[in-house]
């Protein structure tokens, strides 16, 4: 049964990858502002680091719908999920309305709630996908509620580190004011 539904939640998660990549790809001007609305990069990082971060959703989902190199995937999709948080995070806390971007253009969010919860829920499947994962390569079998324990202590982590946003945002506001100091 778990192998069932950590197949099927590797192939959703491998799909939704695939699909921001394409919507990513097809609209990549509109990425490449919604990147730069988040208003953490210097001009000229926006369109590389969009660049990237199609490149790394296609190879997240060619990990996930294949199954080839899925440990390393789990843990590469845990870290965009977990850079991404942070981002939103910090522009909801700069007060910051900006459109989420995933899935190519759309409505821009007055609050980053439904990013993150769509996040989350995307971390829960990558943790119970990372689990079974390590179960198949011949770890000792896990009970069921390790993969509970682990998508907890996802979140769990996930609060710890927007509780880090604040910091986030005076060093951003930092930033700026040392810039605007460049200027003039």
């Amino acid at each position: 049964m778990v192998d069932s539904i950590a197949q099927a939640t590797q192939m959703a998660v491998g799909l939704c990858f695939a699909y921001a990549t394409l919507a990513k790809s097809a609209a990549f001007a509109n990425f490449a502002e919604g990147v730069a609305s988040y208003q953490l990069l210097r001009p000229a990082w926006i369109r590389p680091v969009s660049m990237a971060v199609i490149a790394i959703e296609a190879l997240i989902a060619v990990s996930f719908l294949s199954g080839m190199a899925l440990f390393l995937g789990a843990i590469v999709t845990a870290v965009l999920l977990t850079v991404f948080a942070i981002v939103t995070e910090s522009a909801r806390q700069r007060g910051l309305t900006v459109a989420c971007m995933c899935f190519g253009p759309g409505e821009v969010e007055s609050t980053a709630a439904k990013t993150l919860a769509r996040v989350a829920l995307l971390a829960l499947g990558v943790v119970l996908v990372f689990f079974n994962t390590l179960r198949e390569q011949g770890a000792p079998p896990a009970p069921w509620w390790a993969s509970v324990v682990g998508g907890l202590c996802v979140l769990a982590a996930a609060a710890v580190i927007l509780e880090l946003s604040p910091l986030l945002a005076t060093l951003a506001a930092r930033r700026d004011a040392h810039r605007q100091g460049d200027e003039r």
